[in-house]
């Protein structure tokens, strides 16, 4: 199992002219399977395991798919940055 933590991300408000933090810091718990691999191929109808690159959208699509928190927000994935997909790569 793999955990990362997504951090809150601080913005601009350019109306009131002031910084806001958009939402919460959240630890997640990961885990490569078959179940996740399955879910991910029904949405993407194709096969996981190519040479093929992976987008952006399909590389975090399949980091939700892994996700073993129930109800976890769309939001959140929002926040996964270039070193989150390199640690799943790794894992």
């Amino acid at each position: 199992m793999l955990e990362l933590t997504i951090p809150s991300v601080e913005l601009f408000d350019e109306a009131t002219s002031m910084f806001i933090q958009s939402g919460e810091e959240v630890t997640i718990q990961l885990e490569h399977s078959l179940a996740s691999l399955s879910k991910w191929e029904q949405i993407w109808e194709k096969p996981f395991l190519t040479d093929d690159t992976k987008t952006t959208e399909e590389t975090v699509s399949y980091i939700k798919c892994m996700c073993l928190i129930p109800d976890v927000s769309s939001e959140v994935f929002t926040r996964i940055t270039n070193e989150h997909v390199d640690i799943v790569a790794k894992y």
